[in-house]
């Protein structure tokens, strides 16, 4: 029963695998190359020679111009000529793969539209080409141009074709209105429409669709062999190699072909239903799954030889049914089935030989189940056995989160906003590893760091200060990069506290991290969410400014006392100011309100009030709720009702 449920949880894994593989195979964008590449060779391998009665392709090429000793545009009196020409030969319809959606002279034009009118007239179609143009501009909105010949009243094709990345036109167009549809639906004869999906068929390239020289077109009965247009469907267009206008790659390697001669391809595979059928994208997977699955059965018993002997055996097959398949006009998708084989091939090589290996590595295997490599790597040097516990160190511990993040996530999608994070979360990491922070962890869009561990840094409040500074710049050049999207109006808060916390490798057996934890960093995380009150940016205790070292600092301006909840002690708030004066104005005040001073508070908060107002004007709120606190106090001094001024407590408390 054990043996059992190991074989049925291997199948699976390697089941798995494989569909992950051809997953992201497809979503990378290989599988559709991958297609292409099929298609190619599929065509290469079954081109068939063209039908012999199918279109006939009048070509305005180089040796008619150098005839006609002209250079294009042709005046259209040739293509009047043609076309009466065309008439007269009986043809059963004449498709003119060239735009006429600008006048070119009276005679000329007069001249086209009698031609036009007298074909008409004679029961012979004449499908002229329009084209769709999408037009991109900064000014106005994206649309779609038409472009539509001069003359009324005549039926028109759309040129367009539906080349793929490589300019490689495998699939033609099911829209009635395409050139080629128009073409054959007017001229009256029996066809075949594309069935869904359909891909062309390429015919062989070393022989020539029926093709005559738009001059000897042009007098038919003298040039051509009798009846040479009789009830046939022609094609005009231009086919010059040399100046490399409207050619397309094909599947044959170099040569190339003239989108003319892509009509003419259309529309032999509609006379003579020549299309290749593609499988519906079920059928695509249900096949690749039977020829996986049965390829798994087959090796399920892992021997390198056998395992190859069977691949090389199945791909031969299944290489000679899909290409029976595309001469029939059916096309079984192979390169899942083939990528796949190759894949399940080295997956059960690797994975034997990671058994094998991990037989002789036992001792490895023991700490690489719950440690990760470079601590077992750490561990096996120092022959120590991993621990649990912590030891407590002062550290600065830095937190910081976005404010706004939550209403700009639930306006963008998925992807966009694990990209922003992604930008945010890598330029704030390199900032706090740029000042010798050790980044504990990401919680959400928080990020928490510490300094003074693992290694002992003395100075480690001064460079936490600098580094909620350098991230408030960085955020500022992060949101210049979000301009124009909601997160560009996202802050970034900092808090940051020093005390004594448990630092060290902690956790499980299963799982380590190197992290922080005590009152300390919850405070620091108080403060940090405190910047929200306090309309500030930064927010210091007092612990931390009293270890700051140096006269290189930005002027610290005190905010307020707080009383954090948890914390019987009330703390000092500071934040980064640009004037000095302002910054010690704010700690007279503190200083007048620890001495019990409170006339000179009020004095030293009123003129507080009036720098924040010129300089700091988010600030402002905080700063007049403090003056309207002692305020407060005064008037419950003077009556009787409040503390005295030697207790004065003039905490602001603050939640969770």
């Amino acid at each position: 029963m054990r043996r059992q449920f190991t074989t049925t949880q291997s199948m699976f894994m390697r089941g798995a695998s494989v569909a992950c593989f051809l997953l992201l195979v497809q979503l990378g964008g290989l599988g559709e190359r991958l297609g292409f590449s099929e298609y190619d060779v599929l065509s290469v391998l079954t081109a068939v020679p063209p039908p012999s009665q199918g279109v006939v392709i009048i070509g305005i090429d180089d040796p008619s111009f150098l005839e006609l000793d002209l250079s294009p545009p042709l005046p259209r009196r040739l293509y009047a000529q043609l076309i009466e020409a065309v008439v007269e030969a009986d043809a059963k319809s004449l498709g003119i793969d060239l735009l006429f959606s600008e006048p070119q002279g009276p005679d000329d034009d007069l001249r086209m539209e009698q031609a036009l009118f007298a074909a008409d007239k004679q029961g012979i179609a004449v499908v002229l080409a329009g084209a769709r143009v999408e037009v991109t501009s900064t000014q106005v909105q994206s649309y779609t141009q038409h472009l539509l010949p001069i003359y009324a009243d005549v039926p028109v094709g759309y040129v367009n074709h539906l080349a793929d990345v490589d300019r490689v036109v495998r699939r033609i167009s099911t829209d009635t209105h395409s050139f080629w549809h128009q073409v054959t639906e007017l001229s009256g004869v029996e066809y075949w429409p594309p069935p869904p999906g359909a891909r062309l068929r390429y015919y062989a390239p070393e022989v020539d669709l029926d093709y005559v020289q738009f001059t000897q077109a042009l007098f038919p009965d003298k040039n051509l062999p009798p009846n040479a247009f009789r009830d046939r469907l022609l094609l005009l267009g231009v086919n010059t190699p040399v100046s490399g206008v409207d050619r397309f790659p094909t599947p044959f390697g170099d040569h190339e072909i003239a989108g003319v001669a892509l009509h003419a391809t259309a529309i032999n595979n509609a006379l003579f239903n020549d299309w290749i059928a593609t499988q519906p994208l079920w059928v695509t997977l249900v096949s690749t799954t039977l020829v996986l699955l049965a390829l798994m059965i087959a090796t399920r018993q892992w021997k390198p030889g056998h395992a190859a002997w069977v691949l090389l055996c199945s791909l031969v097959l299944l290489c000679a049914g899909v290409i029976w398949q595309f001469y029939l006009g059916w096309w079984w998708l192979l390169w899942p089935s083939v990528l796949g084989a190759i894949f399940l091939y080295n997956y059960d090589a690797a994975t034997n030989y990671w058994v094998e290996w991990r037989r002789k590595e036992q001792l490895r295997e023991l700490f690489s189940s719950y440690v990760p490599s470079a601590i077992v790597d750490q561990l096996t040097q120092q022959h120590m056995a991993p621990v649990t516990s912590g030891e407590k160190r002062e550290l600065t511990i830095l937190f910081a989160d976005l404010a706004g993040f939550t209403a700009a996530n639930e306006v963008m999608s998925p992807d966009e906003v694990a990209t922003a994070l992604n930008e945010y979360f890598s330029v704030m990491t390199q900032v706090i590893h740029g000042q010798g922070g050790t980044l504990d962890k990401f919680i959400g869009d928080a990020v928490m760091a510490f300094w003074n561990a693992p290694l002992d840094q003395p100075d480690h409040a001064n460079r936490a200060l600098a580094s909620a500074c350098d991230m408030q710049r960085a955020m500022d050049e992060l949101r210049k990069h979000w301009y124009g999207t909601p997160f560009e109006n996202i802050k970034l808060r900092v808090g940051l506290h020093t005390g004594e916390a448990s630092v060290g490798n902690m956790g499980s057996k299963a799982r380590f991290t190197y992290t922080a934890v005590g009152d300390s960093v919850n405070t620091a995380a108080r403060l940090e969410g405190a910047n929200k009150v306090m309309g500030s940016d930064i927010l210091l205790s007092k612990s931390t400014v009293e270890q700051l070292r140096g006269d290189n600092l930005p002027p610290l301006a005190w905010l307020d006392r707080l009383r954090v909840a948890g914390k019987h002690d009330a703390i000092d708030v500071f934040t980064p100011v640009q004037d000095p004066l302002l910054a010690e104005t704010s700690r007279a005040v503190l200083d007048y309100l620890i001495r019990g001073e409170l006339d000179p508070a009020l004095k030293a908060c009123q003129f507080l009030c009036i720098l924040m107002e010129q300089q700091q004007s988010a600030l402002l709120p905080q700063t007049e709720r403090i003056f309207a606190r002692l305020q407060g106090l005064q008037g419950s001094i003077n009556t009787g009702r409040g503390a005295s001024r030697q207790t004065i407590d003039f905490s602001f408390s603050i939640g969770k």
